[in-house]
């Protein structure tokens, strides 16, 4: 039970140091995005749908959906905010502040997710990786908040929000229904992240390199982890 909220103090400890390597992050972020986006779809795709189907399946099928809760929540926040801006003024705060909430939200449901897949340590671990290049790539935009904030508030805020995800995430592991709802709800917010706020809308060739070398080395560790053990 406990992994995931580890992993989540790392993350959360790497997101307060990040400032050191946001220079390397700024120059390379492309890259880490493509890396990271390849390794969680074939994550999602091959091992946690999987689970959720097999959870599902032992308790209501009306569960499933949740994971369409998940992904649509996420986009109608997103279509109402873009919806209501009439100005450039605006649009600049707002652009900030949706920043500032965006980041909160998708690094408090990396946490919330890192803690769900206790049950199955070997998801948890795959999961960290990503996640640790996420957090990383990160640093430019928490830079960026940090230095037109008037307080160090915010920072620890944002800081904080992959363990927040994760402490609040342990209290929905000990109850089968509200586990598999959780469960559901954080995987297709997963999706949503992956498939709008990740994956590169630029498609370079360096970029489909990387996202193909997650993509194929992650599927290929799957498929022999579940062959094999």
């Amino acid at each position: 039970m406990y992994l995931g909220i580890y992993f989540a103090v790392i993350l959360s400890i790497i997101h307060f140091i990040s400032e050191y390597f946001a220079n390397f992050t700024k120059k390379h972020i492309m890259k880490i995005m493509s890396l990271a986006a390849g390794i969680l779809l074939s994550i999602l795709f091959l091992e946690m749908l999987p689970i959720f189907t097999n959870l599902v399946k032992d308790t209501d099928p009306l569960l499933f959906l949740f994971p369409l809760m998940g992904f649509v929540g996420f986009h109608s926040i997103r279509a109402y905010n873009f919806k209501h801006i009439k100005t450039k003024k605006e649009l600049k705060a707002r652009f900030r502040k949706n920043h500032i909430i965006a980041f909160f939200i998708e690094h408090f449901i990396l946490g919330f997710m890192l803690t769900l897949t206790f049950r199955t340590p070997l998801v948890s671990i795959l999961l960290f990786l990503p996640f640790i290049l996420l957090t990383v790539s990160s640093s430019v935009l928490l830079k960026i908040i940090d230095k037109t904030s008037k307080t160090a508030m915010p920072k620890l805020i944002l800081g904080s929000s992959t363990l927040l995800g994760a402490l609040v995430g342990t209290f929905f592991s000990f109850h089968k229904v509200l586990f598999a709802a959780a469960f559901g709800y954080a995987l297709g917010s997963l999706l949503y992240i992956v498939s709008r706020d990740i994956m590169p809308q630029e498609e370079k060739k360096e970029n489909l390199t990387f996202f193909s070398i997650g993509l194929a080395s992650t599927t290929i560790l799957l498929i022999v982890i579940q062959t094999f053990f």
